[in-house]
């Protein structure tokens, strides 16, 4: 993610912050400076005097907008980044040793602290998982509630109990905040196929030429 200067962020002061999807978050108010002079994070004002803070690590300048990534998607990249990297770099041990560039000791040494961050990276991968399936059901509650609302509003229209105005009002207020779940559906459920789909890296493939058999590489799966 491209750095966003202070400068650049000072511009927007006043002006409303919304997620990818269009939501209003709130009113852009202030900058989070740390103590080495560093821009950390801007301050909202979400209304009603209520105050957030978000990392300018979720924050991108679109056009003339700034825009809140959610910590989701945020989270997904960076883990697909860096199982492709664990992969990449599993690939080219495999290689060394086949080459016979590496020492096996010194092989099976990198080797392990692969595996150890290739299992650190699974359980991040899982936590994501059970995080991305929550939001899933908060999101089907949403539209569910706002879909039956706008059938009970439909509704007492053809009943003849509201007119046209009222119809409009309500879902003129209702169908803003349908689509944008309906789009953060869509990407998760990408997302979550993405991540979710097998996909296994061979140390080596071919058999080291000068090792002991006790020193072959093995097949490590990255994922599921």
């Amino acid at each position: 993610m491209s750095y966003i200067s202070e400068e650049e962020l000072k511009n927007f002061l006043g002006r409303d912050l919304k997620d990818t999807y269009g939501r209003k978050i709130g009113r852009i108010i202030g900058l989070c400076i740390d103590d080495f002079g560093e821009l950390r994070a801007l301050q909202v004002e979400h209304g009603s005097g209520n105050l957030g803070q978000y990392s300018c690590e979720h924050i991108v300048i679109d056009r003339d907008a700034v825009v809140l990534i959610p910590d989701w998607k945020v989270s997904s990249e960076l883990i697909q980044k860096e199982l492709d990297r664990v992969a990449r770099r599993i690939q080219a041990l495999g290689e060394l040793l086949r080459d016979q560039q590496i020492p096996a000791n010194i092989y099976e040494e990198l080797r392990r602290k692969q595996a150890a961050t290739l299992a650190e990276l699974r359980r991040r991968k899982e936590e994501l998982v059970e995080g991305l399936r929550k939001r899933t059901g908060q999101i089907d509650r949403q539209v569910d509630e706002l879909i039956r609302f706008l059938v009970n509003v439909k509704m007492e229209y053809k009943a003849g109990i509201i007119d046209d105005k009222a119809l409009s009002i309500a879902c003129d207020a209702i169908e803003p905040n349908l689509n944008p779940l309906i789009e953060e559906k869509k990407d998760i459920a990408t997302v979550m196929e993405k991540i979710e789909k097998p996909a296994v890296e061979t140390a080596e493939k071919t058999a080291p030429i000068a090792p002991p058999k006790t020193d072959e590489p093995i097949v490590l799966q990255l994922e599921g």
